[in-house]
């Protein structure tokens, strides 16, 4: 697991919500976000996105 998804993982917890639900409001597939926890797409504008959704800092 990459500290992304774990920081990612861990704020969904305190939200309450779903990865299905922030692939939701993203607008992507969770194979795509699963793409984006593996390391596979760290140039994706949906980091940025991610981010801003869940309110986590850079």
């Amino acid at each position: 697991m990459t500290p992304f998804e774990r920081q990612v993982k861990a704020r969904l917890l305190e939200l309450d919500m779903t990865q299905t639900e922030l692939c939701n409001r993203l607008g992507i597939k969770k194979q795509y976000l699963n793409t984006i926890f593996a390391g596979y797409r760290k140039d994706s504008a949906y980091i940025d996105q991610i981010r801003e959704v869940l309110g986590i800092g850079a």
